[in-house]
């Protein structure tokens, strides 16, 4: 294992808990031990939870219902009362993802994980930027939420450039964000590349939750300003099915620009930008 890698997966119930601050489609998981994972240490990775309920008389599962799903690490926070898991639920016609939504306090979910590699602050790293796609995904900004933390506890700044909807003043961000945050907000793609040019010079990494399709424009213009795409300054997150954690049902495989193929709940879903450019 390196440095940064998340550890070793493996299987266990979480109770579902409700927090009064819960995003909308974050889903809370009290977990029955004390995990040492930090928040950056699993942020981008992703855990396997299964639909449905474990029965707290009995201790057993319903294995008829749907497959297991993916859902992304949002953060991880322990207290007096234990730690607890956050995780993104889509708000998608999903049913597996609708019945997740519907599980009420105290179910106890079965979940394998985390799995796959996330993303990784770099020990040097004092300005972060952030990349949210808001438009092609609400929960992409929430998903980046473990990264701001630890890079303001050890004395950096963070800064999102967030792309929205143009239907409206720049569109709710719907995250809380710590006051120090610089965020930027575009409504068009010439806005954002615009934010983009300006903040680019100023950061020591980048770590984003884009549409694949974007991804060519990211490294365009960051050869454009800083002259060259170094491997470790930009990394993506993937969107890829994952299916099985493991790479062997080949659901998450994401072709390579340069020929082949890559599993992504594998070998990501986190990657560095020069993987794809």
């Amino acid at each position: 294992m390196k440095p940064g890698d998340p550890p070793a997966p493996w299987g266990w119930a979480g109770e579902v808990c409700v927090r009064p601050e819960a995003l909308p489609g974050e889903l809370a998981l009290r977990l029955p031990f004390a995990p040492r994972w930090r928040a950056e240490q699993i942020a981008g990775c992703f855990v396997l939870v299964r639909c449905s309920v474990e029965s707290t008389a009995t201790r057993t599962l319903d294995w008829g219902l749907y497959r297991r799903r993916a859902l992304a690490v949002t953060g991880v926070h322990a207290d007096a009362e234990g730690t607890e898991l956050r995780l993104w639920l889509p708000q998608d016609p999903d049913p597996g993802h609708g019945w997740l939504a519907r599980v009420a306090p105290g179910d106890r979910l079965h979940c394998l994980g985390p799995w796959g590699r996330g993303y990784r602050l770099h020990e040097q790293t004092r300005h972060l930027l952030l990349l949210a796609h808001l438009a092609a995904d609400p929960g992409a900004l929430a998903r980046l939420l473990p990264l701001v933390n630890p890079t303001l506890d050890r004395g950096g700044r963070v800064a999102v450039v967030a792309r929205v909807a143009g239907d409206g003043p720049g569109g709710p961000l719907q995250v809380p964000l710590p006051i120090p945050v610089e965020v930027r907000v575009a409504v068009d793609e010439e806005e954002w590349l615009g934010h983009l040019e300006e903040t680019l010079a100023w950061a020591d990494q980048v770590c984003g939750e884009m549409p694949m399709a974007a991804w060519g424009a990211v490294a365009e213009t960051v050869r454009r300003v800083r002259f060259r795409l170094d491997e470790g300054f930009c990394q993506m997150r993937v969107a890829a099915e994952m299916v099985c954690g493991t790479g062997g049902c080949l659901a998450c495989v994401v072709s390579l620009p340069r020929g082949g193929f890559t599993r992504a709940c594998v070998h990501g879903p986190v990657f560095d930008l020069t993987w794809f450019a």
